[in-house]
């Protein structure tokens, strides 16, 4: 009997110790699967970081070398202007003579301004002005800009320059994305209706409960505006 009582006893404990070791099995498993839900949200922000990052990355480079463009734009306009002058001074003071007209160059010059202004419909900036009377100095760019060109010629001139650096600001949105622990850009793209570049980045992630090849990658997507010349809202063709 003695013997049989020893034996229940020790059949008891050690259903008690399988039912710790249960336990204890379950509870690190618990902790296993809470890890990979929270490492999922984990790297689902550092994916949308890094698509935010791309999309910013492009659209500051498209930015930048637009910018760039628009401004060889107006110095060229200034140049053909400076020319434009030189000429109708000279012209003007070769008819001034053969008429025997006493004409200031400075009355020449404000003939010059007024039929440019005519021309263009509209009043010239006060510092391009100056640039062609003393021939040469500082302009500010963007009265310049919208002075020489109309919105639609501005729209299609930053479109272009954009189209033109997309393979370099796309470099740099990769560069970024890398920077942001994301690992590669799906999918990058002008969107010329919104005027912005957008991104979409994957991430893969590292499961212990489960294969990482068996969960897809997590992927964030981001859009960003292009900034553009004060005063004019470009509408790509």
């Amino acid at each position: 009997m003695n013997y049989i009582r020893k034996y229940v006893q020790n059949e008891r404990g050690d259903g008690l110790m399988l039912v710790i070791i249960g336990m204890l099995f379950t509870s690190i498993f618990l902790c296993f699967v809470f890890f990979d839900f929270s490492n999922v949200f984990i790297n689902k922000r550092v994916t949308q970081t890094g698509a935010d990052s791309a999309a910013l990355a492009g659209a500051r480079s498209s930015s930048e070398y637009m910018s760039e463009v628009l401004k060889e734009k107006v110095e060229e306009e200034l140049q053909s202007l400076l020319q434009s002058w030189e000429d109708f001074l000279t012209a003007a003071l070769a008819t001034a003579e053969d008429l025997e007209e006493k004409k200031s160059v400075a009355e020449i010059f404000d003939e010059f301004i007024e039929g440019i202004e005519t021309s263009l419909g509209k009043s010239m900036p006060g510092d391009v002005k100056s640039y062609v009377w003393s021939g040469g100095g500082e302009v500010e760019g963007n009265p310049a800009l919208l002075f020489f060109f109309k919105d639609n010629q501005i729209s299609t001139m930053a479109c272009q320059a954009v189209l033109e650096n997309l393979t370099e600001s796309y470099n740099e949105a990769v560069t970024f994305a890398e920077a942001n622990q994301n690992d590669r850009i799906v999918e990058y793209e002008f969107l010329k209706e919104e005027f912005k570049i957008y991104a979409k980045t994957e991430r893969k992630g590292q499961y212990i409960t489960v294969p990482d090849k068996s969960v897809s990658a997590i992927s964030a997507q981001a859009s960003v505006q292009i900034g553009s010349p004060k005063g004019v809202t470009i509408t790509c063709p």
